[in-house]
């Protein structure tokens, strides 16, 4: 079965993980992409950055040498070194 999809005519990814699912693509299109999904499923609010598949998502940014900025997403899974 798989769990990963693409929508061509939005520009969107989607990866489902049972009930864990992460949707990318263009901002100005991720809202029409979430409304497609609740045409047909009972799903929550979509959130920010989190916990997927047991590593900590977290966002941040970085001035650029031309004066511009970088938008960054760091995976963070320092809990799995914790006994």
């Amino acid at each position: 079965m798989p769990s990963t999809y693409k929508h061509a005519a939005l520009g969107l990814i989607l990866v489902v993980y049972v009930d864990d699912f992460k949707l990318s693509g263009p901002a100005e299109n991720l809202k029409k992409g979430w409304a497609l999904l609740r045409n047909n499923l009972v799903i929550d609010q979509e959130t920010p950055h989190g916990q997927y598949l047991g590593c900590r998502h977290e966002s941040g940014t970085a001035k650029m040498p031309d004066g511009g900025t970088a938008i960054s997403v760091s995976y963070n899974m320092v809990s799995f070194w914790d006994f």
